[in-house]
């Protein structure tokens, strides 16, 4: 395919789209084919050797080729931190509103020394001990370790539990598995409900949610099951998004009812959004320890809402029942937010 080098993501924006890439820094099977068994084989993979200079002139020519607005790296990069600190300050003089992620752990001493066999063991020796006592808890995620530079964080099958000062980005699939896996059938997946409200929770926390979409390699199509939880996605977004796009996190992202439903909050400019999370089975609903102010409706259906103060507590009224099972979103409008 040729566009004049597709490169320069011409086309990409001019659909109004950013174009950015995804290069693995920590593993590449063409430098290091030795077997991967264990968490600290996974770690001390990163290859040596021509790698490194390899690596560093992919990602300097995808900068020139492509112009991408999106570095994503994965798992470490194989180079010390000073060339790639000169490689960041190179891609932002290319592209000044150009961003990096969390995961360009640079090469270190102790990361070298996880490539003796004994170190590996012992690493893997306590890495088994911790899981064992972990046995039987349910995963959470992981989360990368802070480094020095980056624009924003990618926990992954994880997110962060309060509003982030720093952009951040939660990656995952529908399922256990980032691609399709012939084996996953629907107990596998993620329900569209669960998958929404993650997102509901990201986005009142200064973040994104990164949902993985994975193409059968039969024939390219996307699985039913994937498309069934999209399709609910953009029912719930084209009537609620509003409270989604182009927000902000409030003052705060948690809330509370009176009878224990989940409350999230969004802000843009002259509003706050208020997202109750689940079914909301009254006509009434008391929100504890917020004070608001102003014109309310519903996002779905632009219904009016009365909002009064019930001492420290909001209550909100609604003129019809919630037949939303996923979320509702309520805007009020309000001065100075």
């Amino acid at each position: 395919m040729s566009v004049g080098y597709f490169s320069r993501s011409a086309v990409v924006r001019a659909a109004g789209m950013r174009f950015g890439v995804y290069y693995s820094g920590g593993i590449d099977w063409t430098f290091n084919r030795r077997p991967i068994r264990t968490l600290g084989d996974f770690i001390s993979s990163t290859p040596g050797g021509d790698y490194p200079a390899y690596a560093m002139a992919q990602v300097r020519e995808l900068i020139e080729k492509y112009e991408p607005s999106l570095l994503w790296n994965d798992i470490s990069w194989p180079t010390p931190s000073q060339s790639l600190y000169q490689l960041f300050a190179d891609y932002y003089a290319a592209i000044p509103d150009g961003v990096v992620n969390d995961r360009w752990v640079a090469a270190s001493l102790p990361r070298n020394l996880l490539k003796i066999p004994l170190v590996r063991k012992l690493i893997d020796w306590k890495l088994k001990s911790v899981l064992r006592k972990r046995s039987g808890e349910e995963s959470q995620g992981i989360i990368p370790p802070p480094v020095p530079h980056s624009d924003f964080r990618t926990p992954e099958y994880a997110a962060f539990a309060e509003i982030q000062v720093k952009k951040w980005e939660a990656a995952r699939g529908m399922s256990h598995s980032f691609g399709f896996n012939r084996n996953d059938t629907e107990a596998d997946y993620a329900s569209a409900e669960d998958l929404l409200r993650d997102f509901i929770d990201a986005v009142s926390r200064n973040g994104n949610l990164l949902l993985n979409v994975g193409p059968r390699g039969t024939d390219g199509g996307i699985p039913n099951e994937q498309l069934i939880r999209l399709k609910q996605f953009g029912v719930w977004l084209r009537a609620n998004g509003d409270a989604i796009y182009g927000t902000r996190p409030w003052t705060r992202s948690d809330g509370e009812t009176e009878d224990s439903q989940t409350v999230r909050f969004t802000t843009s400019p002259g509003h706050v959004n208020l997202i109750l999370k689940g079914p909301v089975a009254s006509t009434q609903v008391l929100v504890k320890d917020l004070h608001l102010s102003g014109e309310a409706w519903r996002l779905d259906d632009s219904s009016p809402v009365t909002a009064e103060q019930r001492g420290a507590d909001l209550l909100v009224s609604f003129d019809s029942p919630c037949s939303n099972k996923i979320a509702t979103a309520v805007s009020v409008a309000v001065s100075g937010s």
